[in-house]
């Protein structure tokens, strides 16, 4: 889903073209719907959008208070928001969790379309995203990934049992290593494994704060649905601000 201000788009032969919204339950009625839905099912809430899906296409828009979201249910109609109507996409809404977050809008994945914007994204695309910026990284990840899988083979050493088998939380194992290589880039030090840097009490936390920031990231409050009540919530004392604090 990504939100959108004032329209929602319809297919034509050239494309897409905004038109009022049609189907919007409002943000009570939604989180309402979701409760519901989630106690009876046992599924993700989420699912609730397939409802509308034979009356009104694979993209329509809903509207949440003073927001109107767009909802893509199928990967053809995703692959045009990204391609052919991307700009019709970029716009970034000014919500809780992007002012106390992303330094209001100033992270690149969470600026609307604009000159900075522009720029940043040229600057991505030549310097840190170029061909020869991956290549002179390259050793690092094959770096990283010769010590997981070192690593994997001294625990299986020691803890396989008599068939010569281990089990291993593969997900976990993917995880660490992603973050040995982000780290080993972004400040030249891994967080995990025997030759980390920091104790392993200090690399759980890290992963709980971006955990705990990546859940953030999809948080919609009642806030950004009803303007109006922003002037209740300090900035001060929001799980947004407290997890991004403790981030950087």
């Amino acid at each position: 889903m990504a939100p959108l201000q004032r329209f929602q788009w319809q297919r034509t032969s050239h494309g897409f073209r905004f038109i009022a919204s049609t189907w919007s339950p409002t943000y009570v009625e939604w989180f309402q719907s979701n409760q519901s839905y989630s106690r009876r099912s046992g599924r993700q809430a989420s699912l609730m959008l397939l409802i509308p899906l034979g009356r009104y296409g694979h993209v329509f828009t809903i509207k949440l208070g003073s927001a109107i979201v767009l909802v893509v249910n199928n990967w053809e109609s995703g692959k045009e928001c990204f391609t052919i109507n991307d700009l019709n996409v970029s716009y970034r809404p000014s919500i809780l969790m992007t002012e106390h977050m992303t330094y209001n809008q100033g992270m690149f994945s969470f600026s609307p379309y604009g000159a900075y914007w522009r720029e940043i994204r040229k600057m991505s695309n030549s310097g840190i995203l170029s061909k020869n910026k991956v290549d002179l990284l390259s050793d690092i990840r094959g770096l990283e990934v010769k010590s997981s899988i070192q690593e994997l083979f001294n625990l299986w050493s020691q803890k396989k049992d008599e068939s010569n088998f281990m089990l291993v939380e593969m997900k976990q194992w993917f995880r660490e290593l992603a973050l040995n290589v982000i780290f080993h880039i972004a400040a030249g030090k891994k967080d995990f494994g025997g030759d980390a840097t920091n104790n392993d009490k200090e690399a759980q936390t890290y992963i709980k704060t971006i955990r705990k920031f990546l859940r953030l990231i999809g948080t919609y409050t009642i806030a950004d649905a009803i303007p109006l009540l922003r002037w209740l919530i300090s900035a001060k004392n929001t799980q947004f601000s407290y997890t991004f604090m403790a981030l950087i």
